[in-house]
């Protein structure tokens, strides 16, 4: 004979909170999967694009200085989404989860532009996925999480 073990039903509120953050949690996942595989394969070349920094300073500093914004940008995401699941409470260290996710949305830009002045092929079709969608997926974590930030 076994005893089925049932668990406490949570209030409404908790529920839709852990729906929201399962939700936003997923769309986190979609809109940085290639910008982390872009990442992962950039910690394979770090060295050779901190070589390349040093070796030609005008054009060379571009590659590492989008590893190195787009690593802090992903710490900052990960910031945003330890405050979004663990509700609104006041970030004691709000300036440095502020300046990551600055750091993050300068690599993006940054990648942007050089897609833009490069005139590189693929257009908005490359764009959209590296670009685009980390900063609108960005701008809405800040604004689910603007309880903890700006208090």
């Amino acid at each position: 004979m076994s005893v089925a073990v049932v668990a406490p039903a949570a209030d409404p509120q908790e529920r839709a909170h852990l729906r929201l953050c399962g939700m936003v949690t997923l769309e986190t996942i979609a809109c940085f999967a290639i910008p982390a595989i872009a990442l992962m394969v950039g910690s394979v070349y770090s060295p050779i694009f901190f070589l390349a920094a040093l070796a030609d300073p005008e054009s060379g500093w571009r590659p590492l200085a989008l590893f190195v914004l787009g690593m802090a940008g992903f710490v900052g995401v990960g910031r945003l989404m330890h405050l979004l699941w663990n509700g609104p409470q006041p970030d004691a260290r709000r300036w440095l989860t502020l300046s990551t996710i600055a750091c993050g949305c300068g690599a993006s830009l940054l990648h942007g532009a050089t897609l833009w002045m490069g005139n590189a092929p693929g257009g908005v079709g490359v764009e959209l996925p590296i670009v685009y969608l980390p900063l609108a997926c960005t701008a809405h974590l800040v604004f689910l999480t603007r309880r903890s930030l700006f208090r």
